[in-house]
């Protein structure tokens, strides 16, 4: 009789628990319970107490915004925002100082709005520019009155009589849109190229979510420049000169981190996406893009895209050649981009695709007026032919004190008589 009571009551409380399991694993498991949030590393979190020691406007970007915007993909081209970043100006765009700033906290400012959005999808989110003004609106608020401290314009503006342009951009281009991690730090957004084209950086960057180890090193020898010089009288802080910008993996995540960049490519679609991307961030206003390619003179050359799945590898010079994809394009000296230097002390990095040694032979302004403490660079110059450029850049940059290494962790030395034998990327260090 006990028997025939009791077990009634123990499956209905089989049945509870069962459910109940069954319920919990559902709820931990369900898309709206999907959150991406930054990491910390050993970069400390707390910048805000930081001003930028460049201000010279008057409009400044204040971020109101503590939370990111939840952006869920239900359809290609399609992007829900349920919420949006209130947007105010409070860092001048493309500040530029001749006297150092004074440093009052220890660490540079860690942009609010860079915040990554909760992006639900591994695909792209693809906004084509009929929808990109209503896909975007609730998170590009503010790209009007941003835009409009520079100049309304879709192309360039050259400055002066210098043949120095300034891209900007009203558009919002973006195709394929991917998260983009920057270690210990968070995640933004990148706006890519197609993928099945571009297979070299936009594939990467979908397939990884982030692009190039050597970003983070980038980061953190700037985040220790910035304690070193936080620590003198007059401090200088540092910024991002990034010479090749291609996408912008290394200037999105400068600025994600706070600091300032200036930003130079050759190709203007490429110019097109990182500012959308910026945008999307909210991180306009630190970042001063230059369409120029870098040369030892001035000149106009056609930008030949070189391999079709490598928009990346495009490369500058007077090839006739009709095989290549062509554009044309304004020639400017590193010289030229002194009076647009962020901070009077740099980080360079040169990626410009066998045009560092020209670049080179016309920056004795740029590095006479520019502290440069830390170079990073591509190294093509060891293959028959590109000899005598690696040797003259071997012979230019040591003579001015710099040395190579491989690598920051460990840092190796590397032979300062031979460049045949170097890695990809070196490092030059004063």
């Amino acid at each position: 009789m006990a028997r025939t009571v009791y077990r009634p009551l123990l499956n209905v409380l089989f049945l509870i628990v069962f459910l109940y399991v069954i319920l919990h694993s559902m709820r931990q498991a369900w898309p709206w319970k999907v959150r991406i949030r930054p990491t910390p590393d050993d970069v400390p979190n707390d910048h805000s107490k930081y001003e930028s020691p460049h201000v010279t406007s008057d409009q400044t970007q204040k971020v109101t915004s503590d939370q990111p915007s939840d952006v869920i993909s239900d359809q290609p081209g399609n992007v829900i925002s349920d919420q949006t970043q209130k947007v105010t100006s409070d860092q001048p765009s493309n500040v530029i100082s001749d006297q150092p700033g004074n440093v009052t906290s220890e660490q540079p400012q860690q942009v609010t709005s860079g915040q990554p959005s909760n992006v639900i999808s591994d695909q792209p989110q693809q906004v084509t520019s009929d929808q990109a003004r209503n896909v975007t609106a609730g998170e590009l608020r503010h790209a009007a009155s941003d835009v409009s401290r520079h100049v309304i314009s879709d192309s360039l503006v050259t400055t002066g009589s210098s043949r120095v342009n300034i891209f900007v951009s009203a558009e919002n281009s973006c195709k394929y849109l991917f998260p983009f991690t920057i270690k210990g730090r968070g995640q933004t957004r990148i706006c890519t190229y197609d993928p099945n084209e571009d297979r070299e950086i936009s594939l990467a960057i979908q397939r990884r979510h982030s692009y190039e180890p050597e970003i983070n090193s980038v980061l953190k020898i700037m985040d220790n420049d910035f304690k070193k010089q936080a620590s003198k009288p007059n401090p200088t802080r540092i910024s991002l000169v990034d010479a090749g910008c291609n996408l912008g993996t290394f200037s999105l995540s400068a600025a994600y981190a706070g600091y300032d960049v200036l930003a130079i490519d050759a190709m203007n679609s490429s110019l097109q996406l990182l500012a959308t991307s910026l945008r999307l961030a909210g991180l306009t206003s630190r970042v001063k893009l230059i369409h120029n390619a870098l040369w030892d003179k001035h000149e106009t050359l056609t930008v030949h895209v070189r391999y079709p799945n490598n928009i990346g590898g495009s490369f500058v010079g007077q090839d006739n050649d009709e095989k290549y994809r062509k554009t044309v394009v304004q020639t400017v000296c590193l010289n030229d981009l002194v009076p647009f230097v962020p901070t009077p002390r740099v980080f360079l990095k040169m990626d410009i695709e066998l045009s560092e040694s020209k670049a080179l032979r016309c920056a004795e302004e740029f590095f006479a007026k520019v502290d440069v403490p830390y170079i990073l660079m591509e190294w093509a110059y060891k293959n028959k032919g590109r000899e005598q450029e690696g040797e003259f850049i071997i012979k230019y940059l040591t003579g001015r004190g710099y040395l190579p290494y491989r690598g920051i962790k460990p840092m190796q030395a590397l032979p300062a008589n031979d460049g045949s034998h170097w890695p990809r990327n070196v490092w030059w260090i004063i």
